[in-house]
């Protein structure tokens, strides 16, 4: 992972600043993603291989990942 990467993905671990991001974004700065709505779900995840050549399954790793629950 790049210096940028890494970086960013500790300013975007917040889950304030993750909401505020994604509420510019996505809904013009409306607050509608909440930051005590978000919770921070392991970011490993296992990719189970198909094919004739699978052998064992592989371990991959996100960058972040949160989520958010609305009702």
């Amino acid at each position: 992972m790049g210096a940028i990467d890494t970086v960013t993905k500790a300013y975007l671990s917040d889950r304030k600043r993750f909401a505020d991001a994604f509420n510019f974004s996505v809904y013009g700065g409306d607050e509608v993603i909440r930051a005590n709505d978000l919770k921070e779900l392991d970011t490993t995840a296992i990719a189970l291989p198909y094919g004739i050549d699978a052998k064992s399954a592989v371990q991959k790793y996100r960058d972040l990942l949160k989520l958010y629950t609305a009702m």
